[in-house]
């Protein structure tokens, strides 16, 4: 039988103290201590975020003489993983939103094959229990119900996010940075995301350590030129429409809590189904 795990409740809990401190007038309770670690695919590169910027950058011997756009490519692939692993445990003003058109798609796509996945569980399912019904004594209906509901309720949720945070994006720029000694050239795109674009040949022969300093001092420039733009672009208050988004950040919260209940009654249904077997 599923059990909704004191995490999730306290999530919920917070998020619901959180909402409340806000209507009330309140500033969210800051986000402190943070700091996150992120890795190449091959963990010869490792990032560490803190603030906002990276804190270290440790680069593996096996790295330095590689070509440039290899190391270059690592150095990005560690660094967007720390600061995407960041952002979403201390969010700020400047951040990019979320590409709700993007994720709408990927939504509807995966709601349809986890329809057809359900579907087909439930058909099975169904199948086995009245071939062996009138022998175990199994009974009852383990069809799940209300689905597509929820997935229909989820893509109406994403469409009105997409629709009031639309003017809320600000502006769409670019930062660029690179070390002292301009052996490393860095952007940052609109997304937020690190693009390693020049490795010096210098650069290449550099120590571990030296190569990695270069490149947080890269990054880090790179990160304060595109979040000095991003909040010269931010909208005023009076293009936020706090109530809307309430209402919206209400409604996820209820989704949310949905969908766990309606898994816990998925699950405590085949359950019952389960020890009907022998039952008179």
């Amino acid at each position: 039988m599923f059990v909704e795990s004191p995490e999730f409740s306290e999530q919920i809990a917070e998020q619901r103290r959180m909402l409340a401190s806000v209507r009330d007038g309140q500033e969210p309770p800051p986000v402190q201590n943070v700091q996150v670690t992120g890795w190449s695919a091959d963990r010869s590169v490792k990032a560490v975020v803190r603030g906002g910027r990276l804190s270290e950058m440790s680069v593996d011997n096996s790295v330095p003489g590689r070509p440039s756009a290899e190391i270059g490519a690592l150095m990005a692939e560690a660094a967007n993983s720390a600061l995407t692993a960041y952002r979403s445990q201390a969010p700020s003003a400047t951040d990019p939103l979320p590409d709700l058109a993007a994720i709408g798609s990927e939504f509807r796509a995966a709601s349809e094959q986890g329809g057809q996945l359900m579907a087909m569980i439930g058909s099975a399912l169904s199948e086995a229990i009245a071939k062996v019904g009138d022998r175990t004594g199994m009974r009852g209906d383990p069809t799940p119900h209300g689905v597509e509901y929820m997935f229909a309720d989820a893509m109406d949720l994403l469409r009105s996010a997409q629709a009031e945070l639309a003017r809320l994006g600000g502006a769409q720029v670019y930062g660029e940075g690179h070390d002292e000694g301009e052996e490393i050239e860095v952007t940052v795109r609109p997304d937020g995301t690190v693009a390693i674009d020049s490795l010096s040949n210098y650069a290449r022969k550099m120590s571990p350590q030296d190569l990695g300093e270069a490149a947080q001092e890269a990054i880090n420039d790179a990160l304060s030129d595109w979040e000095e733009q991003r909040e010269d672009g931010l909208p005023s208050a009076d293009d936020v429409d706090d109530e809307a988004l309430l209402k919206l950040s209400d409604r996820a919260m209820a989704l949310s809590e949905q969908s766990m209940r309606h898994l816990s009654d998925y699950t405590s249904n085949l359950s019952a189904i389960m020890r009907s077997i022998g039952e008179p």
